[in-house]
């Protein structure tokens, strides 16, 4: 599922891709190519893009405004109750029907993330559609999801030795005696990613240092 729909004249195609790539860049998922793969029609492309979107932002420029073809893709999102949203490239009025939704301004946008304009942009788009899940979220959440996976293992090592035993054998080298820490503890260490104990815990007649 898109997050966001570009709608634009074939003319705009250069400022339709770079304004994918500065949505995207920030994490939403953007349909704007119109490339039909094999086996597909444009129509039922369409369709589709249409009804599984979340947001359409319309490019309206001296050659959109004078499209049947972006006009028909406005109305119809408008028809399917999605948010449109008027983006000015060019300097231009937008066809009657679709002048009351404020624009926002791009007309001088630079094509970076840092130009104010691009940032205000950003942000209404946040107040509309959330914020999307950054990388740093992404990352945080691998990382915990690995420290529970750890932590299971561990525990399921400390279960085989309660399991066959538990204790160390008279051919053991090490006593023990020499485990001084509780397997809650070892467990605890384990799943917040601290170091691994000093001393060995014992898993049937075998230590682990």
């Amino acid at each position: 599922m898109a997050d966001i729909f570009i709608s634009y004249a074939n003319e705009d195609r250069e400022a339709a891709a770079q304004l994918a790539g500065l949505l995207e860049s920030v994490g939403w998922h953007v349909w704007w190519d119109r490339r039909i793969p094999a086996g597909r029609t444009w129509r039922s492309m369409l369709e589709e893009a249409l009804k599984d979107m979340r947001c359409m932002i319309v490019l309206w420029s001296q050659q959109s405004v004078n499209s049947p073809w972006v006009a028909e893709e406005a109305e119809e999102a408008r028809k399917l109750g999605k948010m449109l949203v008027p983006v000015l490239i060019q300097r231009v009025e937008p066809p009657i029907g679709f002048r009351a939704i404020q624009a926002a301004d791009l007309v001088n946008w630079d094509g970076t993330i840092d130009d104010p304009a691009a940032r205000m942009f950003i942000a209404d788009l946040k107040s509309l559609l959330n914020a999307p899940l950054d990388n740093s979220d992404k990352q945080s959440r691998v990382f915990e999801s690995r420290k529970i996976e750890s932590g299971s293992s561990i525990f399921q090592w400390l279960m085989i030795g309660i399991r066959f035993g538990g204790s160390a054998t008279e051919n053991s080298k090490l006593s023990p005696a020499t485990f001084r820490r509780p397997a809650f503890e070892t467990l605890k260490s384990a799943a917040e990613g601290t170091d691994w104990p000093l001393s060995p815990i014992w898993i049937g007649q075998y230590p682990i240092t």
